[in-house]
């Protein structure tokens, strides 16, 4: 086991496969600042969770928490150990079999979106793809003036409608 003195504050004790990625995650989960908020945003829902999430899927009026451990059958095929799925007025515990046949209908909407959005924006490349580097400063400066820009075009009460494009 390694461990490692984090701010003075915390010992962690972990094997030493484990002990690099670990000590940059909580470094990450640790920052006061908003990249540190939204990381532990995006985890706040572990402490309400019995199980490991696995995975999450928002929509507007529903969601579901998908719980592992995962348990794989066969080199293809992984389930989860169930989910719970949140709607109004629904909080509803699903089996293993549910959440996988749920799951794949999610993915197949998801899959079909993903496509159109690509197909409509023009994105399909022939050539392999290929990671583009972000120079997170910038890349955010020019975020931040995007939403400005777009913001500074509405009225406060007009509604949006997100399923139609601006281009």
């Amino acid at each position: 086991m390694e461990s490692f003195l984090f701010d003075q504050k915390v010992t962690v004790r972990l094997k030493p496969k484990y002990a690099e990625d670990t000590r940059e995650l909580i470094r990450m989960l640790a920052a006061d600042d908003r990249d540190g908020r939204t990381r532990r945003a995006s985890i706040y829902e572990w402490l309400d969770c019995e199980r490991p999430i696995l995975e999450m899927f928002h929509g507007f009026y529903h969601r579901l928490r998908v719980e592992g451990p995962a348990t794989r059958v066969s080199p293809e095929v992984i389930f989860p150990m169930g989910s719970t799925l949140y709607s109004r007025g629904v909080c509803a515990r699903l089996d293993p079999i549910q959440t996988k046949r749920l799951e794949e209908r999610l993915r197949s909407a998801m899959d079909a979106e993903f496509s159109r959005w690509i197909d409509e924006h023009h994105l399909r490349q022939d050539e392999p793809c290929i990671e583009i580097a972000l120079d997170r400063p910038a890349a955010d400066l020019v975020a931040e003036e995007q939403i400005d820009a777009w913001l500074a075009g509405r009225s406060p009460d007009q509604p949006v409608d997100w399923t139609k494009s601006d281009d």
